[in-house]
């Protein structure tokens, strides 16, 4: 699964990356969890590409008001036929610009976390989906990030990982899809290393939860 990443890179250097207009104010973190408000790039009406804030954890269209359940991942071997899922993964794509992502290895109260970073690269994009949710009172944009089976430098640690998509499947993945494009990325493209416990907690956000080694973890 992936249930924390970072976004510590700015507006700008969003809109460079994927090539496209202006990037709403966002805030920039080491320690993103669910329920924030995060930028995804996705087309617009003319379909080009935007960047938009959602909230992570989808909630479909046709949700009743008051539902509690927020999927913040979807998997990709189902994506396409579960009904939660289903009308976003054919209409509502997008990518989910990410720096880095935490995953944990171990049992319960002894877990040892970890952060996954892209070699040669600044951004992952993992494989996004969202949706619109709207009431007389609010509305909601949001969206849930696609995991796969884990490679194999990522298998020690969890069996499962965000679909990390190649540069050159962006546009194919926002405009076309496809189940074909949601496998794992090969073994190369990713780095992992040991990091401080410091980042158990959803009230931490520095650069130090990224730096290697566990001796950060002091204080908790």
């Amino acid at each position: 699964m992936c249930g924390r990443y970072t976004l510590y890179s700015n507006g700008r250097e969003l809109e460079h990356y994927y090539g496209t207009g202006a990037c709403p104010q966002f805030k920039q973190s080491y320690n993103i969890v669910p329920s924030t408000d995060c930028p995804v790039i996705r087309l617009d009406k003319d379909q080009k590409r935007e960047i938009a804030l959602c909230n992570w954890g989808l909630v479909p269209r046709w949700a009743k008001s008051g539902s509690k359940i927020r999927p913040i991942n979807a998997k990709a071997e189902t994506v396409g036929k579960k009904p939660f899922f289903r009308h976003a993964f054919k209409q509502q794509r997008c990518l989910v610009p990410a720096n880095g992502f935490y995953e944990w290895k171990g049992t319960s109260g002894n877990k040892q976390p970890y952060y996954i970073k892209p070699v040669g690269k600044v951004f992952f994009s993992f494989a996004g989906l969202w949706d619109h949710w709207e009431s007389p009172e609010e509305n909601i944009e949001s969206f849930t990030i696609i995991t796969t089976r884990a490679n194999r430098v990522m298998s020690p640690i969890h069996s499962r990982m965000p679909v990390i998509l190649a540069a050159d499947n962006l546009d194919k993945w926002l405009h076309e899809g496809g189940k074909e494009l949601l496998e794992h990325c090969p073994d190369d493209q990713i780095e992992i290393t040991v990091v401080s416990t410091r980042v158990n907690r959803p009230t931490h956000d520095s650069a130090d939860l990224i730096r290697p080694g566990r001796e950060h973890g002091e204080g908790l």
